[in-house]
């Protein structure tokens, strides 16, 4: 009963059914991260308790994307005067803990690559 009033609702209300659908597609990579780091915890670590090992695997699962609600006093401050401060820290931060893994400099790599060959095609055809 309450899941067809819940349907019948965002129906009604657009602007529910769309925060849904991006909440949804928002939360997609984190969840993924979090049954992948569920499956290599549990492996590297078989006698940690069950309660451990979810809150591990969230944390990690909340730093694999920009988290909003992560961040100092000085960029939370920073980040009424300059917009998206957080968000770009965060994106550097997040992409060179990736690269200083040993999988993420192979990655790394290949993705200059791949940019220097997208700026050059770009240069071409502007």
């Amino acid at each position: 009963m309450d899941k067809a009033f819940s349907v019948a609702k965002q129906v009604v209300n657009p602007i529910s059914l769309f925060k849904g659908v991006s909440r949804s597609i928002e939360m997609a990579p984190r969840m993924g991260q979090f049954m992948k780091n569920l499956e290599g915890i549990r492996k590297q670590s078989p006698g940690m308790p069950n309660e451990q090992v979810m809150m591990k695997a969230a944390l990690l699962a909340r730093r694999s994307t920009v988290d909003f609600h992560r961040a100092g006093n000085f960029v939370k401050t920073a980040n009424y005067f300059v917009p998206f401060l957080n968000a770009r820290v965060q994106s550097v931060m997040n992409t060179l803990e990736a690269l200083s893994t040993k999988g993420g400099i192979r990655e790394g790599k290949s993705s200059i690559f791949v940019s220097r060959a997208t700026l050059g095609l770009w240069r071409r055809l502007g």
